[in-house]
């Protein structure tokens, strides 16, 4: 009888992501490469890319997960962001199943890229009226409270602060869990929650739920990367 050879639960956990790649995929080869360039370049010779921004790019890696890929410093900001786990106890935001210390790439869960009209047929309301609903509460917990207030007309206040509202706050988890979320760390960016771009449907158990994919930006990454150049042009 051959010698029994025992695993670690962590080798475990490793035989079971590197399943998922492609045999030519190996992350370690990828992470140790030098440049960003040929980080993404690697990954692009063997995974699928399914998306890119000015400081990621996204690739299939099966049907439950995707991997993102730093190809700047920005990049790199952002997915150290994401992979805060903190964030991972509000519903709202997609799952992070794994990441690199120095923010090369991330795991996150896989999902199909929203439209308005899963917002409504979800939630029950528009997109924009999501979008307006964060800018009143911002108005009531930002740390900058005052550059959202002006922009609420009175008909979304009246909403907002409706009963019926109310109801659908304490019931549906996406709102909810927003709610508490910019409640606990009273941000002044929200760039993130609206822009449709950034939002995508999940389905687990046979039902259907919204979840951020993209929320790499915090208050500093935008003040490192985006609003020195916005007042450049403004």
């Amino acid at each position: 009888m051959g010698k029994r050879i025992r695993i670690t639960e962590e080798q475990l956990k490793r035989i079971v992501k590197e399943m998922a790649y492609p045999v030519s995929f190996d992350m370690d080869e990828m992470t140790s490469l030098r440049s960003y360039a040929a980080r993404v370049r690697y990954c692009e010779q063997r995974l699928t890319k399914i998306g890119a921004g000015s400081s990621r790019i996204v690739f299939a890696v099966d049907d439950e997960k995707v991997l993102k890929v730093a190809k700047n410093q920005k990049g790199i900001a952002q997915n150290n962001e994401e992979s805060e786990q903190w964030k991972q106890n509000y519903d709202c935001f997609a799952k992070v199943y794994d990441y690199s210390d120095d923010g090369i790439f991330l795991e996150m869960q896989a999902a199909r890229k929203a439209k308005n009209s899963d917002f409504k047929r979800i939630t029950g309301y528009d997109f924009d009226v999501m979008c307006k609903w964060i800018e009143y509460t911002a108005s009531l917990y930002s740390r900058n409270r005052r550059m959202w207030g002006p922009s609420i007309s009175p008909e979304y206040k009246q909403l907002f602060d409706s009963e019926q509202w109310q109801e659908m706050l304490d019931n549906y988890s996406i709102f909810y869990a927003i709610h508490c979320y910019m409640c606990d760390y009273q941000l002044e960016t929200y760039g993130d929650f609206q822009r449709l771009s950034s939002w995508g449907v999940v389905s687990e158990n046979g039902e259907e739920s919204l979840v951020l994919i993209d929320f790499g930006l915090s208050d500093e990454i935008f003040a490192n990367y985006y609003s020195p150049r916005m007042r450049k042009y403004a």
